[in-house]
């Protein structure tokens, strides 16, 4: 049985495979990030959140 693909292809689709996992990856983290210094940034700002942790309810 043949294989389809030689082996410099192979390393490409395997390189590019890492190289989009790891964007992707890092797209996800960047977003996570940046909402939770905009959290913050406001709390600083006000001083206060709009719902406590522990009771859900409005502070």
């Amino acid at each position: 049985m043949e294989l389809p693909f030689t082996g410099f292809e192979l390393s490409f689709l395997l390189i590019a495979f890492i190289v989009f996992s790891l964007l992707s990856l890092a797209s996800i983290y960047y977003e996570a990030d940046a909402s939770r210094a905009e959290q913050k940034r406001y709390i600083a700002k006000k001083g206060h959140t709009l719902w406590s942790r522990e009771k859900c309810t409005l502070t």
